[in-house]
């Protein structure tokens, strides 16, 4: 299979992440929807290597629940991308169907709204997230799942406030 695009479906793709304040007591979590507003996944296949060639999502404010600052906080302006290629060894079950796992390295792009104010953050060094790719076609149309499930800690910023326990399942299909 050459490179093939397919397009994420943002209604059917959705998540969740733990959003924590550290305080004397310990850290005080709350859990933050996360809403997939669009992106693409490029594949490809060559015996028993499925490809990721290219991966991209545009995802929707997260809003960081009152509880865990004690005013209204988002993250905003949300992209993320595969800095390289990456090569999952999959299980075959037919022509039509392959499942495997992978790590991948992401380029986040991302700001912050606080009291109506945007600020640009930089982009942090992410851990490798680990990826399940679940693809299925009829010949004319492929339809590839994505499932993110990254435990433990993402992004933290001066010991303070962090950012862990990643959920996310894409869906995506041939245009």
């Amino acid at each position: 299979m050459g490179p093939t695009l397919l397009e994420v479906a943002g209604p059917d793709s959705a998540g969740a992440i733990t959003a924590s304040r550290k305080t004397s007591e310990g850290w005080v979590p709350g859990l933050a929807d996360l809403k997939i507003q669009s992106g693409e996944l490029v594949l490809s296949a060559d015996g028993e290597a499925v490809t990721l060639e290219e991966f991209r999502l545009d995802v929707g404010d997260i809003v960081v629940p009152e509880s865990v600052l004690g005013y209204p906080l988002a993250l905003t302006e949300i992209h993320l991308s595969l800095i390289d290629p990456v090569k999952a060894v999959v299980t075959w079950n037919g022509d039509d169907d392959a499942r495997g796992d992978a790590a991948i390295d992401l380029e986040l792009e991302w700001s912050l709204l606080n009291h109506d104010v945007t600020s640009p953050l930089g982009s942090p060094d992410l851990p490798p997230v680990p990826v399940e790719l679940a693809i299925t076609g009829n010949g004319e149309r492929v339809h590839a799942e994505v499932r993110v499930r990254a435990p433990g800690e993402l992004w933290k910023w001066a010991n303070v406030f962090r950012l862990e326990d990643l959920s996310l399942v894409i869906a995506s299909d041939t245009p």
